[in-house]
This record gives C-alpha cells, structure tokens and sequence, in this order.
C-alpha cells in the first residue's frame, strides 16, 4: 500500500496501525461534536443577547443594554 491513500475517507490507513487508527478516528468524531455543540451554544447565545439588547433599549435601559453589548462583544471573541 502506499503511504497516502484518498479513497473513501481512508486517507491514514497507510499511516497508522489499525487500532491507533481506530482510535484516533472514534476522538476525532468526539472533538467534531464538542466543538459543533460549543458553536451553537455561541451562536443561541449571542441571538439572546441581541434580542435582550433590542428590548432593553426600546425600554429605554440604555445602561442596561450597554452592558449586554459588553458581554455580545465578549461572546464574539
């Protein structure tokens, strides 16, 4: 076999042992889902706070809604 193969998503088969591969495979799918999970926790997070923003400055609470801007901007980052 040669050392990269890019069929079918098999792409480490010829790096890795069977077991490692297996390994690393089953962690990289478990990163993939904590970040995708921490994506949209960001996300739900800041449409809250734009949405908290809106109703505090049509309440007129602009001190209020500066400091949500501080934390949407935090959130950003």
């Amino acid at each position: 076999p040669h050392l990269f193969q890019f069929s079918k998503g098999k792409m480490f088969d010829g790096l890795f042992k069977p077991k490692f591969y297996t390994k690393c495979k089953t962690l990289v799918k478990i990163t993939k889902t904590r970040v995708d999970a921490v994506k949209r926790k960001k996300i739900s997070v800041c449409k809250y706070l734009k949405k908290d923003i809106v109703d505090l400055l049509k309440n007129s609470l602009d001190y209020n809604a500066y400091g949500r801007a501080e934390g949407l901007i935090e959130e950003k980052r």
